[in-house]
């Protein structure tokens, strides 16, 4: 509507890992299946302007993963954990050259939690371009 978009998207599901479907957390080691769940969201905003159309744009999506009855066992006898959730948010910059050529500028902060309470977070920047045929 007038340039803006928003897209939400979810899911829930068992033995779907935690980043990839079917990906080595999907089961745990004695072969029980991981319940898991998440969404993202995201809204943009393009507009044209003398030298093409750019679009600002920014989301934030979670995947969070239960913790099976082996797992907490593990963590109970050694501390160590499986990984509870993964959140990441965006903002990026995309800016169309021509029909067929769009740049890219993109900030993200990408964190990860354990069971066991340890936590990692990180910060991303890329600069990029792809053509479209």
């Amino acid at each position: 509507m007038n340039g803006f978009e928003l897209v939400a998207s979810a899911f829930t599901g068992e033995a779907l890992g935690s980043s990839l479907m079917l990906d080595t957390d999907s089961l745990d080691p004695v072969g029980e299946e991981r319940e898991g769940w998440g969404y993202i969201v995201q809204g943009t905003y393009t507009f044209d302007n003398a030298y093409g159309k750019t679009k600002f744009g920014l989301n934030y999506g979670v995947n969070e993963m239960d913790e099976t009855s082996y797992e907490k066992s593990v963590r109970d006898a050694t501390g160590f954990g499986e990984v509870e959730e993964q959140s990441m948010v965006t903002f990026g910059i995309y800016h169309d050259i021509n029909a067929h050529l769009k740049v890219l500028v993109e900030a993200s902060r990408i964190e990860h939690e354990w069971f066991n309470g340890e936590d990692w977070e990180v910060y991303q920047f890329g600069v990029g371009t792809f053509f479209i045929w």
